[in-house]
C-alpha cells in the first residue's frame, strides 16, 4: 500500500469526523437554548398566573373592607337620628357604640364624627383637639358638594398620626344641607397584613387606586412618599379604557421605575381598581438560580463532544503517521536487505530515537499532571458545585414525593451523591496539597468550641454506624490555623467511625508534653506492620472489595500531609482492640485557661 493511498483514506475519514462533531455541537447548543428559551417563558407564565391570583384576592379583600366600613357608616347615621351633632361629644353611650363597632372591625382603626365645618365631635378611640379638623380634607370637601359615599386616598391621619385610607358617608338635613360626615379611618398597616403571609418579593406591590383621578388608595410596600401621589399617568389607566380587568407587562413603573407583571381588576360596586405586580427581576429568580446549572451542563456536554472528536482525530493523525512509517521502514528493507552491518546500526538509532522520544513523553506526561494538579486545587468551587446543586435537587424532590419506591429511589441517589461528595472532596484535596496551594494561616483557636463543633457535625453519622461518639469538655487555646486544623480532626473522627465497629469514640485534648488531640476508637487495631502504611495514600485495610462507600484510602494521608503543612505531628498507637491518633499541635499561644477533667 502506497503512502499516496494511505493518505487519500484518512482525509475523507477526517472530514466525515469533522462533520458529524459539528452537527453534534449545533444540536447540543440549540437543545440547550431551547431549554432556556423554555424555562423562561415558563417562569413568566407563572408569574402572570400569580398574579391574577393575587388581584382577585386583592379585590375580595377590599370589597369586603370597604362594604364593611361603609354598613357600619350606614348604621352610625340611623343612631344619630335627629339628635343633636354637638351633643354626641358628651353620649357615653354612643362613643361606647362607636367604640363596638370599630373593635369588631379588623382594619378598621377609628370611627369618628365631623360636624358640618368639619371639626371632629368624637371619636371612638381618641380624644379630639378641639382645633383639628378636616374641613381641609378632598373627601370633606367632596361631601360638602353633594357627594353621599366618599373613598378617599391614603393620608396621614389628624387623631391617629399613622397611615389610613377613609370611608366616609354625609349625614344631611332635611333640606339636604351638610350636618355631618361620619369618617371610617382604615389603618393601611392592618388592611395590608393578610398580603405579608403571602410570599411577596420585596419589590412586588398591590395597590388600590381611585378610578376617576388615579389617587393612591393603598399600596404595599407602605411607603410615606406615595402619600398624596397618584398613577393617573401610568399604563394601567392607559389599559382601563380598553378593558375592565386584564394583565400586561409594565417595563418601567412611573412609581419606583421596576419592571413587574401586572394584573388588574375593576370592582363593580366602588369607584376603585386594584392591581398586583410581581416584579420581573424576582419572577426570574428561580430561573437565573438555575442557569449556571444549565450552562454548566451545556458547556460539559460540548466540551466532552469536542473532546471526543479531538481524540477521534488524535488516533487518525497516529494511524496515518504509523502506516507512513512502516511503508518507509518497507522501503528501507527492500533496498538493504543485503546491508546486515547498516541495517543493524539504522535500528540501533531507531532505538536512540525511541528512548528519546520515551523520555521526552515523560517529562510531557509529568508537566501535563502537575498541570492537572493546578487546575483540581483552584477549580475545587467549580467541581463541587454541579453537585451542591443536585443535592438541592434531591432535597426538593423529597419534599414532593411520598410514594414509598420513589423514597427508596431517592434515597439510595442521596447515599450515592454523599459518597460522591466525599471521594471528590478526597481527590481535591489531596490535588490542593500536591499543587502546594496551602498555606497555613495561624490564629488562636478555642480548642473546646472546635470539637464541640465536630460533635454536632458527626453525631449523625455516628449513630447511623451504631457509634458511641463522646466529646470530652476542653479549656484549651492554641495558635493555630483553624480551617487546616478541622479539616485534620474530621478526617480523623471520620475514620475512627468507620472503623469503631460499634463501639465507642472518644475526642478529647491533652497539654503534657504539648498540647494534643487525641482520638481513640475501639476498632479491630492495626497491625504494626500497617502502621505506617495506612498514612500512604489509596491504602486501605479490611476493603479488599475496594468499596467506595468506604473512601480512596486519603483520608489519612490528607491528614498527615496538612499536619506537616503547618508543623504538626500526627501519630497513631494501636492494639487489638482499639487505636489512638495524636495530633500534636506546635506553636501555641502563650496564655491557656485551664483544662476541665478531660483524659481519655
Amino acid at each position: 500500500m502506497s503512502p499516496g493511498y494511505s493518505r487519500a483514506m484518512s482525509q475523507p475519514n477526517r472530514r466525515h469526523l469533522a462533520a458529524v462533531a459539528l452537527l453534534v455541537l449545533a444540536g447540543v447548543t440549540g437543545l440547550f437554548g431551547l431549554m432556556l428559551w423554555f424555562s423562561q417563558e415558563q417562569a413568566m407564565a407563572a408569574a402572570e398566573k400569580s398574579a391574577r391570583a393575587l388581584a382577585l384576592l386583592v379585590e375580595q379583600h377590599t370589597l369586603r373592607s370597604v362594604s364593611e366600613a361603609d354598613a357600619v357608616l350606614r348604621g352610625v347615621a340611623a343612631t344619630i337620628g335627629d339628635d343633636p351633632i354637638d351633643g354626641l361629644a358628651t353620649d357615653r353611650d354612643f362613643r361606647a357604640r362607636l367604640v363596638g363597632l370599630a373593635d369588631n372591625l379588623a382594619t378598621v382603626d377609628s370611627l369618628n364624627v365631623a360636624d358640618a365645618t368639619g371639626r371632629f365631635v368624637i371619636s371612638s378611640r381618641y380624644e379630639p383637639d378641639p382645633e383639628s379638623g378636616v374641613a381641609d380634607r378632598d373627601y370633606f370637601k367632596e361631601h360638602g358638594a353633594g357627594g353621599e359615599l366618599v373613598i378617599g386616598p391614603m393620608v396621614l391621619g389628624r387623631l391617629s398620626a399613622s397611615r389610613v385610607f377613609t370611608v366616609s358617608r354625609a349625614v344631611r338635613e332635611a333640606d339636604g344641607s351638610l350636618r355631618a360626615v361620619l369618617v371610617a379611618g382604615i389603618d393601611a398597616t392592618k388592611f395590608g397584613e393578610p398580603y405579608g403571609t403571602i410570599g411577596l418579593g420585596p419589590h412586588s406591590i398591590v395597590g388600590v387606586y381611585h378610578i376617576d383621578d388615579g389617587d393612591i388608595v393603598f399600596r404595599k410596600p407602605i411607603r410615606n412618599r406615595d402619600i398624596g401621589r397618584n398613577a393617573a399617568n401610568s399604563v394601567l389607566f392607559a389599559k382601563l379604557k380598553a378593558a375592565r380587568e386584564g394583565t400586561y407587562l409594565v417595563e418601567r413603573s412611573v412609581i419606583d421605575g421596576r419592571a413587574r407583571v401586572v394584573a388588574y381588576r375593576t370592582l363593580d360596586r366602588y369607584p376603585l381598581v386594584v392591581l398586583a405586580a410581581v416584579d420581573h427581576d424576582e419572577a426570574l429568580a428561580q430561573y437565573k438560580a438555575r442557569l449556571p446549572l444549565t450552562l454548566g451542563m451545556a458547556v460539559m456536554s460540548l466540551v466532552g463532544v469536542a473532546g471526543f472528536a479531538a481524540t477521534a482525530m488524535s488516533h487518525l493523525g497516529r494511524a496515518e503517521r504509523a502506516q507512513s512509517s512502516l511503508n518507509a521502514m518497507n522501503e528501507i528493507l527492500e533496498q538493504r536487505v543485503e546491508e546486515r552491518t547498516a541495517l543493524l546500526a539504522a535500528a540501533l538509532s531507531e532505538r536512540e530515537e525511541a528512548l528519546t522520544a520515551t523520555q521526552a513523553a515523560r517529562i510531557r506526561a509529568e508537566q501535563a499532571d502537575a498541570a492537572k494538579e493546578r487546575v483540581l486545587a483552584a477549580a475545587s468551587h467549580d467541581l463541587r458545585q454541579p453537585l451542591q446543586a443536585l443535592r438541592l435537587y434531591q432535597t426538593v424532590l423529597n419534599g414532593m414525593t411520598t410514594e414509598p419506591r420513589q423514597t427508596l429511589v431517592l434515597a439510595r441517589m442521596e447515599e450515592a451523591m454523599r459518597v460522591g461528595e466525599s471521594l471528590l472532596g478526597s481527590l481535591l484535596d489531596a490535588s490542593r496539597i500536591q499543587a502546594g496551594v496551602v498555606t497555613p494561616t495561624p490564629t488562636n483557636v478555642a480548642l473546646g468550641d472546635m470539637l464541640d463543633q465536630l460533635r454536632s457535625e458527626f453525631a449523625i453519622e455516628a449513630r447511623a454506624a451504631g457509634v458511641d461518639l463522646r466529646v470530652r469538655p476542653c479549656g484549651l487555646i492554641i495558635n493555630a490555623d483553624p480551617l487546616i486544623l478541622i479539616r485534620i480532626l474530621r478526617h480523623l473522627i471520620s475514620n475512627a467511625i468507620k472503623y469503631g465497629k460499634g463501639g465507642r469514640v472518644l475526642v478529647g485534648c491533652r497539654r503534657g508534653g504539648g498540647p494534643r488531640v487525641v482520638v481513640c476508637d475501639q476498632g479491630p487495631g492495626i497491625p504494626p506492620a500497617e502502621q505506617e502504611l495506612i498514612f500512604e495514600e489509596f491504602y486501605q485495610i479490611g476493603n479488599e472489595a475496594r468499596d467506595r462507600a468506604h473512601g480512596l484510602g486519603l483520608g489519612l494521608s490528607i491528614a498527615r500531609k496538612l499536619a506537616a503543612i503547618c508543623g504538626h505531628r500526627l501519630t497513631v498507637t494501636s492494639s487489638p482492640g482499639g487505636s489512638t491518633f495524636a495530633l500534636t499541635i506546635t506553636e501555641t499561644s502563650a496564655a491557656t485557661q485551664a483544662l476541665a477533667p478531660t483524659s481519655v
